[in-house]
């Protein structure tokens, strides 16, 4: 008796063990998948930010075993409202893609205007001061940060309050209509340097229209680094 009670204790042990084989399973809760998108996140965002991960993140379960979740995102998606990939694989092939919702905010240390600034005025002590301000919606190529706006001017009226980013600054380093200027047509590895006058404003890397020396015609240009007009020739 005692023969046959170890003989079927072990023949259970094994179907026990076939079944726990069989239906091995891999599971994701809600708060992990929370917590990588989080750590996804702070990774990849290298800037000053606040994030917030959706709470309402539904456990994921697979009946395979040794399935892995990674992160993914678009290079520059991750500001505002937007959205994290959690992509789930099975021997490096992917078999499910979840999206989650995110929201992103960028800070920075910005000027701000403490006064009105009418266009063409200077950025001075006395009307900006440098705080930490929310950047997420400005471009990131726009934002300025700390004290690079002093000395400079405004293109445009400027409120109190308001966030001073790149395109309002007068840089000086544009063209004004009626200046002069030296046009350079190039043609393959040739160049012909040549003087003329602006028939418009621009900035550097803007088009602008100029009018040769000696000749009527109007001409096509972009306006470079060191303030000269260069046409390209087929």
């Amino acid at each position: 008796m005692n023969k046959l009670s170890t003989i079927l204790g072990i023949i259970f042990f094994v179907l026990i063990a076939s079944v726990n084989l069989t239906f091995a399973k891999s599971t994701f809760s809600g708060d992990r998948l929370r917590e990588a998108c989080l750590e996804y996140i702070q990774s990849v965002v290298n800037e000053d930010s606040e994030i917030n991960v959706s709470g309402n993140i539904q456990p994921v379960e697979f009946a395979d075993d040794d399935v892995t979740a990674q992160c993914a995102s678009s290079a520059g998606s991750l500001r505002g409202n937007c959205y994290i990939t959690i992509e789930f694989l099975k021997d490096s092939k992917l078999i499910r893609r979840m999206n989650v919702p995110v929201q992103v905010k960028i800070f920075a240390l910005v000027p701000v205007a403490v006064t009105n600034i009418k266009s063409g005025g200077a950025f001075t002590e006395n009307n900006i001061k440098i705080e930490r301000k929310e950047v997420t919606n400005i471009k990131s190529d726009d934002v300025i940060t700390q004290n690079y706006a002093f000395g400079l001017f405004t293109k445009r009226n400027v409120n109190i309050g308001m966030i001073i980013t790149k395109s309002m600054l007068d840089m000086g380093f544009g063209i004004k209509r009626g200046e002069k200027v030296v046009i350079v047509a190039v043609s393959g590895a040739i160049s012909v340097k040549s003087m003329g006058v602006a028939l418009n404003d621009a900035e550097v890397g803007q088009d602008i229209r100029v009018k040769r020396d000696g000749i009527n015609t109007v001409l096509n240009g972009t306006v470079s680094e060191n303030k000269f007009v260069i046409i390209k020739l087929n």
